[in-house]
């Protein structure tokens, strides 16, 4: 099982507070198919866990490197979690009849929005 850090948890929940506003919001604006638009908010708000979870483990690693290692190793992690995404987002394009892209880029973008909502009610 993964060791979740307070911030993690934090943020996590979080991320699925603004995926179930985004899901309610969807059966008032997007009625015909509301189900598709669910799906993509549920694997981008996954995607976006999951990106959390690899930056705060890149961070926790970066900190035991030298600074030349940390600064290799930040730039390489950051370039996998683009391209994963990347990756992810394409993969899901495929199967568009059945996941909303708008969806998947809102649960995508969730990461940010937490980190802001985060920063507002920090105590």
């Amino acid at each position: 099982m993964i060791k979740l850090s307070q911030l993690s948890k934090k943020m996590i929940i979080i991320m699925l507070i603004i995926a179930l506003i985004g899901a309610i919001f969807s059966v008032f604006l997007f009625f015909d198919y509301w189900i598709n638009v669910l799906y993509g908010i549920f694997a981008g708000t996954l995607i976006s866990i999951l990106r959390f979870l690899s930056i705060e483990k890149s961070v926790e690693k970066s900190i035991t490197l030298n600074s030349e290692k940390a600064r290799f190793h930040s730039s390489l992690t950051a370039t996998g979690r683009l391209f994963a995404t990347l990756i992810l987002i394409t993969v899901l394009a495929f199967f568009h009849p059945y996941i909303n892209l708008f969806g998947v880029g809102f649960g995508v973008l969730n990461m940010q929005i937490s980190v802001y909502i985060s920063k507002l009610f920090k105590k």
